[in-house]
Parts: structure tokens; sequence; C-alpha cells
């Protein structure tokens, strides 16, 4: 696996945390109430899960803060999914990329994987 000698950074520190920073400042503008469900796949879950996926595929280890930075954007955009889809909310991270990672291996579409790990909980 790829990496650098930096703490335990990835060579994709920098694009994860610039990543993981823009997504949760778009979520906080996100309404819910307003803006459908898609959106809040395509404005947010698919931009971090491609992130995450590349890095796999091109074998990069993701440090543990940075799967931490990925998996906070993505449960705030969840949450906005969730409440746009009208599902009972969630507290935290109740959801990891690699899970929504394994999801979007199995439905190969990012809005379906959303909806297999909701059908999950």
């Amino acid at each position: 696996m790829k990496g650098d000698a930096n703490g335990g950074r990835s060579v994709r520190w920098r694009a994860v945390t610039t990543l993981a920073e823009s997504s949760r400042h778009d979520c906080r503008s996100f309404d819910p109430e307003e803006a459908s469900p898609a959106d809040a796949v395509a404005n947010g879950v698919d931009p971090l899960l491609g992130e995450y996926v590349r890095c796999c595929r091109d074998g990069i280890r993701l440090s543990a803060v940075e799967r931490s930075l990925l998996e906070g954007a993505l449960n705030d955009w969840l949450r906005a999914y969730a409440t746009a889809r009208g599902l009972p909310g969630f507290e935290g991270t109740a959801f990891s990329v690699h899970e929504l990672a394994i999801e979007y291996a199995r439905a190969g579409d990012t809005a379906e994987a959303v909806e297999r790990l909701f059908r999950g909980r």
C-alpha cells in the first residue's frame, strides 16, 4: 500500500482533508427540507465515496485520521439525506465509508448503495 513517512498520512492527505472540509461546509448550507435526497447523494455522498474508492483502487492506505474525516463528512450528508427522505435521524458516525464502498460494489450505483445502507439499519 502506498503512503508516505509524514506521520502516517497518505499521499492523498491534502486532497482528503480539503474534500472533507469543503464537503462539511457544503452540507451545512444544504437544506434537506427544500432539496431532494438525490441532491445529498450527488453533491455530498458521491464525491466522498469516489475519493475513498479511488484510494483503494490505487493501493493508497488512508490513515485513521483521513478515514475519520471522510466518515464525518459522509455521515453529515447521510443525516441530510435521511432528513430529506423523512427517515429517522441518527447521531455520530452510523456508517463507515468502507461499508458504503461495499454496498456500492454490490449495487454499482451510489444512490442504491445509500438505500441499502439505510435498509440494513
